[in-house]
């Protein structure tokens, strides 16, 4: 449980579309306050921990379903989640390309004074009659964007996992990831590269830059490695690991497992047990 005082305030009251979207480390290890939400947000590496698996937990900022991390509401009985994305945006943007004359203020309900009010995005025409999720608002001459659109502008640091900035799609969209190379869902949060075809689901984005594993004594950090290399075997599941997809591994010890078996339970398998006798054999 937080204590007042000990989170982040969260996110930061102004940005621009011409700089980056930072996603601070910081706010998920101490918990955020966020101005859209009267009590502090934790974060959580599976928000869905506790539902059964046909149970669908939306995101408050954009609507979306969340499939695995983001930010939850700290007292038991409040279901506010949102996104990493999503708690990340700031309060006012700046230059947006299809309004860069006025600010754009980010309304965490109706921007609108009458009962029941929706609201119709000024890019894809598409109206709300209720507002239930996030939008910006230009209250010089209410120009209204709403999530979806405004994402494809945002800019944010691939965090190492590839060499050219990411835009985020919050549209449905049917891929292959290219860091864990499984399936993304059609709904969904995923990061898009506009230069080339890398293209990842938000699982993979928001994975930690190194963990710590049974299987293991050093730490292995995430890698995500765009050339050939001769085969390895996964040190959990003992199957080949394509290093063209991304992986947690020791530079130390050449060890790698897959992205999947890296939240997998380790047992010793026979395999194993042989190597460690014929090492320990000849010490």
């Amino acid at each position: 449980m937080l204590n007042d005082g000990d989170e982040v305030v969260y996110p930061p009251s102004s940005g621009s579309f011409l700089h980056h979207l930072h996603l601070k480390e910081e706010a998920k290890k101490k918990g955020i306050k966020h101005f859209g939400h009267k009590h502090s947000l934790t974060f959580k590496e599976d928000v869905r921990n506790g539902f059964e698996d046909e149970d669908v937990l939306c995101c408050n900022g954009c609507g979306i379903e969340i499939e695995r991390s983001g930010f939850s509401c700290c007292k038991e009985r409040c279901s506010f989640n949102l996104h990493e994305f999503c708690a990340s945006l700031p309060k006012e943007m700046k230059d947006y390309p299809q309004h860069p004359q006025h600010p754009l203020i980010l309304y965490t309900h109706s921007p609108y004074p009458y009962p029941n009010s929706g609201f119709r995005c000024d890019v894809c025409k598409v109206y709300y009659p209720t507002v239930t999720s996030f939008c910006y608002h230009c209250e010089v001459c209410n120009f209204d964007v709403d999530l979806r659109c405004a994402s494809m502008s945002f800019l944010v640091s691939s965090r190492t996992l590839h060499n050219h900035d990411l835009t985020v799609q919050l549209y449905p969209a049917s891929f292959f990831c290219c860091f864990c190379s499984e399936k993304h869902r059609e709904f969904g949060v995923s990061y898009q590269c506009k230069i080339c075809c890398f293209w990842i689901h938000e699982q993979c984005y928001s994975l930690p830059q190194s963990i710590e594993h049974d299987s293991h004594l050093h730490p292995l950090k995430l890698w995500h490695i765009e050339v050939d290399l001769p085969k390895c075997l996964c040190g959990v599941c003992e199957e080949n690991i394509n290093t063209k997809f991304g992986l947690y591994g020791c530079v130390i010890c050449k060890y790698g497992v897959h992205i999947k078996c890296s939240t997998k339970k380790w047992y010793i398998s026979y395999n194993y047990f042989l190597t460690m006798l014929l090492v320990f054999r000849f010490y």
